[in-house]
């Protein structure tokens, strides 16, 4: 295993992570590719060598879960990229533990490690990020399809509607911690802070981005195709498939619906995440795959 988790024995080409930042930007409809091209050209690869070089030194904290205020549920996106990334760790010995909302606990199966942080005061919520940093000492923070707060101190949906009351600020860990990766499809999402100066600039954007940073950003399509994504590149270095399949990707999704989870386009109860109907989901997740098996030597 040790072998395995040493990336610098691997003679990965960068075109191989390129090939993936591609695949997750298909079907741009938010103009994500134009933040991508400004970035690191190998983000992907960065963020999952930073989980790799830190898997073993503490607990990685995945935090996920975006609250619809009209239907009052989470919607389909986050969770099961979280997931991807959460079992690709844990296949490498990792320790994952997942930070969301108490609206968002039901949505995660009860056999992996949580902790709810509390919808509460900025000052408060400094508390407990301190007392999460102190128990359980984690290596890494990990968000996806997590609200950012922005420079008006409020919580904005891509639609612009306020949903400060039903966020809480787990910023305020992210803002503590020095190994980050943020995970978003829109400039609302913790992370895109990072792109800021360019958002906020634009018209090609949403008018009040976040202002919260990480210290890596992954852009993507749809936030689920990044975790995929990351997922992708730890088995590129690691030379271990740990990507899902399409039928496990498929019980995963249904699981989410069954759990009440919604698409966040149009807040209905099916197969599909942020519009997109779920034949293009798996296809974008068999790219991935196409990419495993084109530079790395395992069966799928």
């Amino acid at each position: 295993m040790e072998k395995n988790l040493n990336h610098n024995s691997l003679n990965i080409p960068d075109q191989a992570f390129i090939e993936i930042q591609e695949i997750i930007l298909e079907h741009d409809y938010r103009e994500m590719t134009l933040l991508s091209k400004i970035m690191n050209n190998l983000y992907i690869k960065e963020a999952a060598k930073m989980i790799l070089e830190n898997i073993r030194k503490g607990k990685i904290i995945i935090s996920t879960g975006f609250f619809e205020i009209i239907p009052k549920t989470i919607e389909t996106d986050g969770p099961p990229g979280a997931f991807s990334i959460g079992n690709a760790i844990t296949e490498l010995g990792g320790d994952v533990i997942y930070l969301i909302e108490n609206h968002t606990k039901n949505f995660i199966d009860q056999e992996n490690n949580i902790i709810i942080f509390p919808n509460t005061s900025k000052e408060e919520s400094l508390k407990f990020s301190q007392q999460i940093i102190e128990e359980y000492n984690p290596s890494v923070l990990i968000s996806i399809e997590r609200c950012g707060i922005t420079e008006k101190n409020r919580y904005l949906n891509i639609s612009s509607q306020d949903i400060s009351d039903y966020n809480a600020l787990i910023d305020v860990l992210f803002d503590l911690h020095k190994n980050t990766i943020g995970i978003g499809d829109g400039g609302n999402e913790i992370g895109m802070g990072n792109l800021y100066d360019v958002i906020a600039n634009s018209d090609k954007f949403i008018d009040e981005p976040t202002i919260s940073k990480t210290k890596h950003l992954i852009v993507t399509t749809v936030s689920n195709w990044g975790g995929w994504g990351i997922a992708a590149a730890l088995s590129l270095l690691s030379n271990k498939n740990l990507l899902e399949t399409t039928e496990q990707a498929t019980t995963i999704m249904q699981e989410q619906l069954d759990l009440g989870a919604v698409d966040g386009s149009h807040f209905k109860s099916e197969l599909s995440v942020d519009g997109f109907d779920w034949e293009i989901n798996k296809k974008i997740l068999l790219k991935l795959h196409q990419v495993l098996n084109k530079y790395l030597d395992f069966d799928r």
